[in-house]
């Protein structure tokens, strides 16, 4: 995954009938009416040790793109969580980190 670029952001808003051709298959999928997208991994991830990276900047482009909730996948810690959501993550999603703690409750 690749972030947005500010060329597909111009094509996407420019056009009256929905998402460029060339504009990122989120916003495609939102334009076919999903009520969220998600980007990941945005960490390194156990469960998926070699998923490309989705850096914090990307978050920060389609949350000025995207009129849906943004998700966050791979690798959310406790410690890490807040930069995936200041940068505009809506969400996390969060597997390792919980089924692998102690105490869940903690």
């Amino acid at each position: 995954m690749s972030p947005v670029t500010d060329m597909q952001v111009a094509e996407a808003a420019s056009t009256d009938s929905g998402p460029a051709a060339e504009s990122p298959p989120e916003i495609a999928a939102v334009a076919a009416g999903a009520d969220h997208v998600a980007f990941g991994s945005a960490f390194a991830s156990p469960t998926k040790p070699d998923a490309v990276r989705a850096p914090p900047a990307l978050f920060t482009q389609a949350r000025a793109l995207l009129q849906v909730p943004i998700v966050a996948i791979g690798g959310i810690t406790p410690e890490n969580a807040r930069l995936v959501i200041e940068a505009g993550a809506d969400a996390v999603a969060v597997i390792t980190a919980l089924f692998d703690a102690l105490d869940v409750a903690a």
